[in-house]
């Protein structure tokens, strides 16, 4: 469900999607995002739009296009590079041989 907007942008078009998806589902835009997010979409809603992309269902699954990171992800990878490059701290009694 992850790919289910890029799959829509690229059957109408970018500018198109949130007109297709009030128009297809009789439904907020916003409503339909949380939807699919959440992956909380009705069966029959599913079926909708497995009928109007003309696309299987292994076609919906597929995570063939790469996940976008969140800000929160990115700031965590970025703070473990900075952990990692961090030195870790001796005894004095190691670093002198004593």
């Amino acid at each position: 469900m992850q790919n289910t907007l890029l799959l829509i942008k690229n059957k109408v078009g970018h500018g198109n999607v949130r007109k297709w998806v009030e128009d297809t589902f009789g439904m907020d835009y916003r409503t339909f995002v949380y939807q699919v997010r959440e992956e909380t979409m009705r069966y029959r809603d599913i079926l909708k739009l497995l009928k109007a992309l003309d696309i299987d269902f292994e076609d919906l699954r597929q995570n063939k296009y790469s996940k976008v990171k969140t800000y929160v992800d990115r700031q965590k990878e970025e703070k473990q590079a900075e952990e990692e490059q961090i030195p870790k701290t001796e005894k004095l009694s190691d670093a002198f041989g004593f």
